[in-house]
């Protein structure tokens, strides 16, 4: 969110980050319903493969989790209670889509592969992964949480329809 926004809050932002959110879980919940055609036959087999591209999703998905949160939190980290609490805000929005980014990743390449090889075991990753999308899911108190706040952000914390600069 830029500073020059006319109207901008920090209810506006949550608003902004949840619909981000939900549109990139929406997203990866239709390419699997279209592309996997569950709901229409019968589920694969659940089995390992010694496939190596196969190998690499489960490889991908723990690294997906280590980067995302590696990558969130050092930009988090840079942060100083002294920036504005849009810039703040800003960076937290942008530290969130690094963090689920590679996630969805491996959820469309659990879809594609589970659509090549009908093996059950890539659609329980992409539960694994629809479990973490949801565990991230941007509230309030996350945000809070996750950004150093300071006394000239109490205002608009503790009144979110309060616009930015006012």
């Amino acid at each position: 969110m830029s500073q020059q926004q006319a109207g901008a809050n920090y209810n506006a932002f949550i608003k902004t980050i949840t619909i981000i959110h939900i549109a990139l879980m929406a997203g990866l919940a239709m390419t699997t319903i279209i592309i996997s055609g569950i709901g229409t036959e019968e589920l694969g087999t659940f089995s390992f493969t010694q496939q190596p591209k196969e190998l690499l999703i489960p490889v991908g998905f723990i690294a997906a989790i280590i980067l995302g949160q590696f990558l969130s939190k050092s930009m988090l980290n840079k942060l100083d209670s002294k920036d504005t609490l849009q810039k703040k805000l800003g960076v937290n929005q942008t530290s969130h889509l690094i963090k689920v980014a590679p996630l969805e990743a491996i959820g469309f390449l659990c879809v594609f592969t589970y659509s090549e090889t009908n093996n059950s075991f890539f659609l329980a990753i992409l539960a694994l992964v629809f479990l973490l999308f949801i565990s991230l899911f941007p509230t309030k108190g996350k945000i809070e949480n996750a950004i150093p706040t300071s006394t000239e952000d109490q205002p608009y914390l503790r009144n979110p329809e309060k616009p930015f600069n006012s």
